[in-house]
Parts: structure tokens; sequence; C-alpha cells
């Protein structure tokens, strides 16, 4: 997981991952990330293809590892706003 473009764009990991939940239980991940791909493309072809590459698996993965830091980032803040 470490050497793919894709987990360098966190930003594009939530967005895709919050567009699949979101919707509903009909939608299929596959839909999603040709969505999500079309805006990609245009910009960065080497992440296009490494977004369509990945399956739900790795996204899902990947989408609960940046949330657990975003967690554990807050709670840093949090401790440090009490101190201040």
């Amino acid at each position: 997981m470490t050497n793919s473009k894709v987990i360098h764009h966190p930003g594009v990991i939530v967005e895709m991952m919050e567009d699949y939940y979101s919707h509903c239980a009909g939608v299929d991940f596959h839909d999603i990330k040709i969505s999500h791909g079309a805006y990609l493309i245009g910009k960065d072809y080497y992440l296009y293809r490494d977004l369509m590459d990945k399956d739900l698996e790795f996204y899902e993965r990947a989408y609960r590892m940046i949330l657990k830091k975003s967690e554990y980032k807050d709670k840093i803040l949090k401790n440090e706003t009490r101190r201040n």
C-alpha cells in the first residue's frame, strides 16, 4: 500500500469513500471510481491509473487509516488547547 500514488492524496480517498457510503446500497463502487476518475484523468493520468487499479478493500483500509490518523491528531490538538 505504501507505493501507491493514491495514498499520497488522502482527499481523493476520503471523497470517494464518503460518496460511496452516502449513496444507497444499490450503487456499485466501480461507478464511484469512474465518476471520480473522469475528473482526474485530465489532471493527473498516473493518479487516475492508480485510482482505477485499486479495489474496494484497498480504499476501505486506506479510509480507516486516514480516519484513525485524523482522530489521533484531534486528540493531540485537544490536549494542547487544554494546556494553554
